[in-house]
């Protein structure tokens, strides 16, 4: 899930290590992460799509082309080429400043699957961990700011810096118990 902020846990979701059944047990009851593999409740699922809106809001303001002009459910996927970016050079740029996106295909896409022109975002981690509509625009506006100077090492360490203060503000849920198994 894209728009996902890095939390110093890992990398992008789904790219857990294996386990031999007897092993997974065990590590399912205390991951931070395990939750998610529950059905959201209605009201969760509501402020996925809602915080889904607010992104592709804040970032269609910001002149970034939108496939499908915004999104109906929990994920959008931009349209780079406006841009003369492709969607692993997003995708890398925004990773240097703490938010995981993914490239992806666009309709008719002249990139190899390898590059792409597109790059997907969603909203479950951060709504998940707690944040609203107040932190998708924040969010989007540093989406914005390192994809439109996105070799500038300083700005990327900067978001990163102000990406890790937001998250500090909204923990990952069962993290807490993760964080008390290991210092026993």
């Amino acid at each position: 899930s894209a728009a996902q902020a890095h939390d110093g846990h890992g990398g992008r979701e789904g790219a857990r290590p294996r386990r031999h059944h007897h092993q997974q047990e065990r590590h399912t009851q205390r991951h931070p992460a395990a939750h998610q593999n529950q059905r959201p409740a209605p009201r969760h699922a509501r402020q996925i799509c809602v915080n889904a809106r607010a992104l592709a809001d804040a970032l269609s303001a910001q002149g970034f082309r939108l496939i499908s002009g915004g999104t109906e459910n929990h994920l959008m996927l931009i349209d780079l080429t406006p841009l003369g970016m492709t969607g692993v050079q997003a995708q890398n740029a925004l990773d240097r400043a703490g938010i995981t996106t993914n490239k992806n295909a666009i309709p008719n896409d002249t990139q190899p699957p390898t590059k792409t022109s597109g790059l997907r975002l969603g909203s479950p981690a951060v709504t998940t961990r707690g944040m609203g509509t107040v932190e998708m625009a924040r969010i989007a506006g540093w989406i914005g700011e390192v994809l439109h100077n996105r070799r500038d090492e300083e700005l990327a360490r900067r978001v990163a810096d102000e990406v890790r203060h937001l998250c500090a503000g909204f923990p990952v849920p069962g993290n807490e118990v993760l964080v008390a198994a290991e210092s026993d």
